[in-house]
């Protein structure tokens, strides 16, 4: 709970600051581009888990794991894609921040080995696969080392907040909404495709990738390998 009361003021403290830069941004930079981006990705979790998603492996009420320590992702989540969209302002040439909308398809394994399971239990504990699914608004800040509009490569780093709820279905669980949030560091950089005589707009192929280091203790981490195709231009 202090996690999540935590990360929650971290969003708010950003998306304060990100307002108050804009503003600014709009007043003293006459000239800033807009951007469109569609994206989609693999992803693969990351992290050490007690529990997936709002079911805790550790209670004995809901499934018999003999945990003397937290499991490595690769034993709780399979590889799975994400996909969304953003839309944002390139500002001072350099500041790309945006907000949009990012969908994961959470993938649980079925079973867990043998070797996790209680020693009373003969054969391994076999848990009903539970549709999980991520919906997530998404702010992101991004810093360009070169200026996308005049380099054909340009290279960024920054941060992405994502808070949004998992919604948990299931033959044997009832519907379970959870509100949460995450914290990742974005790096990648946009290929220039195409740019108009003018320079009032151009097309990138962009590398959109993430690694999610802190996170609600009932949503996974991921590190996510994207692609986008980005539109920029001027209002």
């Amino acid at each position: 709970m202090f996690k999540t009361y935590k990360l929650f003021f971290i969003l708010l403290s950003f998306i304060l600051s990100v307002a108050i830069f804009s503003q600014a941004g709009i007043v003293r930079v006459a000239k800033h581009l807009n951007m469109v981006e569609f994206y989609g990705g693999y992803a693969q979790a990351v992290g050490t888990y007690n529990r997936i998603g709002i079911i805790d492996l550790n209670s004995q009420n809901q499934i018999i794991v003999d945990l003397d320590a937290d499991l490595d992702a690769d034993k709780i989540y399979d590889e799975t894609f994400y996909i969304g969209f953003n839309y944002g302002q390139l500002m001072y040439n350099h500041i790309l921040y945006s907000i949009g909308f990012r969908y994961t398809d959470i993938k649980a394994k079925d079973t867990f080995s043998v070797d996790w399971v209680e020693p009373y239990y003969e054969e391994p504990f076999t848990l009903e696969r539970p549709n999980l699914n991520q919906y997530d608004v998404d702010f992101n800040l991004n810093y360009f080392i070169s200026n996308p509009s005049h380099s054909i490569l340009s290279p960024y780093f920054g941060l992405g907040f994502h808070g949004g709820v998992t919604a948990v279905t299931g033959y044997q669980i009832e519907t379970i909404i959870d509100v949460n949030l995450a914290l990742g560091a974005n790096f990648g950089a946009d290929l220039t495709l195409w740019k108009a005589p003018d320079k009032r707009s151009l097309v990138t192929l962009s590398s959109v990738n993430e690694y999610q280091f802190v996170a609600s203790d009932k949503r996974p981490k991921y590190l996510n390998i994207g692609m986008a195709i980005k539109y920029y231009f001027r209002p």
